[in-house]
């Protein structure tokens, strides 16, 4: 099983979207550190995640996320959740 996540970041107020094969293992790293994109954008919360059978569809489903209509559409179904942590671009492009 492979899996789409969407992180927030407190610290930036901004989204990051990723995917892996091992969710728990990949949400270490990104907590303590250990992955580049995500190290100077601590502390992070996992907000969403889906899970696909094979990497190609995951892979996909990432891109399309970090997309315009992909983020608008994944903006308005966490909608709530975003303005209840404090997502700073909810307003202005959802």
């Amino acid at each position: 099983m492979f899996f789409v996540y969407v992180l927030f970041s407190f610290k930036d107020h901004r989204l990051y979207v990723g995917y892996t094969e091992d969710l728990e293992a990949r949400m270490k790293k990104h907590l303590q550190g250990l992955v580049p994109a995500t190290q100077q954008r601590l502390p992070l919360q996992l907000i969403y995640y889906e899970a696909y059978p094979t990497m190609f569809e995951a892979k996909r489903r990432e891109k399309y996320l970090k997309g315009g209509n992909g983020r608008a559409q994944l903006k308005r179904q966490l909608s709530e959740t975003l303005v209840r942590i404090g997502y700073r671009h909810i307003s202005n492009d959802s």
